[in-house]
């Protein structure tokens, strides 16, 4: 029995306008646990993922809409990388600036063209997995952003691997 090699990349995309103030450590704390709670959920199955990179997108930072900061992707299973991922996350603060959409759009243009794990060559049973998560509140409910990630996040590992794993375009 050959086992399956899962390798996952995750990109984070964080608005730290002043509308994101306080719902900011609680998308800290998502994004901190989203690994271990992955890497459960896989263990709970029997299923274990060999790599996981994640990428950090922040947008709203400054008045001038081009100005994003984009991390590289850090490989989780690396220490080092995973104290600069720490210590990235845990430096995210929100700013005085307005919720913009262009900058928005742009973030989500930075993910999209991430530097995605390329396919084990020749290696039959990999599994690559590609995911955006993207942390706004925008013009939209602003009040009800804290609940809306609390929803999210309680459901979301579980309804994630589900799909990944019924999608046999890439077995």
């Amino acid at each position: 029995m050959t086992s399956i090699r899962r390798k996952v990349d995750v990109v984070f995309c964080v608005d730290v306008s002043m509308s994101m103030q306080n719902c900011l450590n609680d998308i800290k704390g998502f994004i901190l646990s989203f690994w271990p709670e992955l890497e459960e959920h896989y263990s709970y199955r029997h299923k274990n993922i060999s790599s996981i990179r994640v990428k950090i997108v922040l947008f709203n930072e400054s008045n001038d809409d081009s100005k994003i900061r984009e991390s590289g992707f850090y490989d989780l299973n690396c220490v080092e990388d995973m104290k600069g991922f720490i210590s990235q996350v845990e430096s995210m603060s929100s700013n005085r600036n307005i919720y913009d959409m262009n900058s928005a759009l742009k973030a989500l243009s930075c993910a999209i063209q991430s530097n995605w794990s390329e396919p084990n060559n020749g290696f039959v049973g990999s599994i690559r997995r590609h995911v955006i998560i993207f942390f706004t509140c925008g013009a939209s409910d602003r009040n009800n952003g804290i609940v809306q990630l609390q929803e999210f996040q309680s459901n979301s590992i579980d309804r994630l691997t589900d799909l990944w794993e019924h999608d046999s375009s890439t077995h």
